[in-house]
């Protein structure tokens, strides 16, 4: 259940921030190329921590180490 929540919520705010992120780097003058490439990272690394805690609490909940 907490890592399907912490995927939710990464995945909003990976969403919201690539969408800022890029519309801010189209803003600046940058190509839609440069645009889109700089979202699609930035929601990428949003989800990257939330990849991490969603693996080590499904270890948890089946394995029940914390290690």
């Amino acid at each position: 259940m907490a890592s399907a929540v912490a995927l939710l919520v990464a995945g909003t705010l990976g969403t919201t921030g690539a969408t800022i992120v890029g519309t801010a780097v189209h803003l600046l003058g940058a190509s839609d190329e440069w645009a889109l490439t700089t979202g699609a990272l930035t929601a990428a690394a949003a989800l990257l921590p939330a990849v991490a805690l969603a693996r080590r609490t499904w270890r948890v909940e089946r394995y029940g180490d914390d290690t």
